[in-house]
């Protein structure tokens, strides 16, 4: 074995340091590479988190957006919740409110129906009675255009009868005019004349009646006996005062009545009937006692004619008055009709309704005049069916 010598242990520690300089280095260098490494580890590290911060931070941000974005969907989401809430109540109100209308339209359809059924049922005999009624009035039409020509005919007389000097005579026997003749107090006891071949009354003043008579041969001679006596024209004279005394409080009867129905009186022709009396009283010549008969006589037919306007119009207010009674008669219980009370009932009968069937007749007009003269009770008829409950009761009377 050969010895080792200071070279050797020199060469072998230079060698050792050699090794330990270069291990140095190469650890010194792997240290570096290794450090390195690791910064580049943690830098790319320290990258990803900032880019996963800034991800998650654009992501939040999104969220955020998207939170409120939601938030504001449910926010008008809500109102128009709300809204179709409303509506939803609206809907509902108008619904029932529609119904109710259906319902009513149903009852006024059903009412008009009724309405109807009963005009069918009112048609006919309403349409014989307007052809009976235009039947009459056509009647009575001609009856008028009669009556017209004959009160012309009896104007053509009467002014023929006053153009013509009126000649008076003595009456010296009574019985010259009423024998052979029959009292009656009949009301067909009148001059009658035929007028376009029917009966038609004739009143004649005093001048025409006297005319018209046949004077007998012996008046003149009359006459003359009349003008010669004194005493006999007194007696004439006293006569004619006394029966143109009856025929003035005639006229003034006449006169106060015409004046009563009138509702007017009549001063004027009171005021003429003083001065008539006056100068009959006052006057005792021939020729004014003939003038005043004369006016007399006009006076009588005026009222005679005046009278016959009177008896027709009194003919119709008679049958008026009749149909009025004959309802009247027909009295029935309104207080049995749902609705109606005494005092309604009382209302009713003022206004001329007293029976069932001139309310199940009643019209819209008379709807209309029974509610306003029932004021605050408009509707009530409508509502409570009066003309139903009427018709049901008549039909009730006539199954009965």
């Amino acid at each position: 074995m050969p010895e080792l010598t200071v070279t050797h242990i020199v060469l072998l520690a230079v060698l050792a340091i050699v090794g330990a300089v270069a291990g140095w280095v190469a650890r010194d260098r792997r240290a570096a590479d290794e450090q390195e490494t690791l910064r580049t580890m943690w830098q790319e590290e320290i990258d990803r988190q900032r880019n996963e911060q800034k991800r998650l931070a654009d992501q939040n941000k999104g969220l955020m957006e998207q939170i409120n974005s939601q938030q504001v969907r449910q926010s008008k989401l809500q109102k128009s919740a709300a809204e179709l809430s409303t509506a939803m109540r609206e809907v509902s109100n108008s619904r029932e409110e529609l119904q109710r209308d259906i319902e009513s339209r149903d009852a006024r359809i059903e009412n008009l129906a009724r309405d109807l059924r009963n005009w069918q049922d009112r048609l006919p005999p309403l349409i014989d009675r307007y052809r009976k009624r235009d039947e009459e009035a056509g009647q009575l039409e001609a009856q008028l255009e009669e009556t017209l020509s004959a009160v012309r005919i009896l104007e053509e007389q009467r002014g023929e009868a006053a153009a013509r000097p009126a000649s008076i005579q003595p009456l010296s026997n009574a019985g010259q005019f009423t024998d052979g003749l029959e009292a009656s107090n009949d009301e067909d006891d009148e001059y009658v004349d035929e007028v376009d071949g029917e009966d038609t009354p004739v009143f004649l003043d005093e001048s025409t009646m006297i005319e018209s008579e046949a004077m007998p041969d012996d008046q003149p001679a009359l006459a003359a006996e009349f003008d010669d006596d004194p005493q006999a024209q007194a007696t004439a004279t006293d006569d004619d005062r006394e029966v143109q005394a009856a025929a003035t409080d005639d006229d003034r009867e006449v006169q106060s009545t015409e004046n009563d129905d009138a509702g007017d009186p009549a001063p004027d022709d009171a005021d003429d009937a003083h001065e008539t009396d006056d100068t009959h009283e006052t006057e005792g010549a021939d020729d004014t006692h003939d003038t005043d008969d004369a006016d007399d006589a006009d006076d009588a037919d005026d009222t005679d004619d005046a009278d016959d306007a009177d008896d027709a119009g009194d003919a119709d207010d008679a049958d008026d008055a009749d149909d009025a009674d004959d309802v009247a008669r027909q009295r029935d219980n309104l207080k049995r009709i749902r609705g109606v009370g005494p005092a309604i009932e009382k209302t009713l009968n003022e206004m001329g309704i007293f029976s069932y069937r001139q309310i199940a007749d009643m019209t819209d007009y008379d709807i209309d005049r029974v509610t306003r003269r029932l004021k605050g009770f408009h509707g009530r008829i409508q509502r409570e069916d009066w003309i139903g409950q009427a018709q049901s009761l008549l039909d009730k009377a006539a199954l009965a």
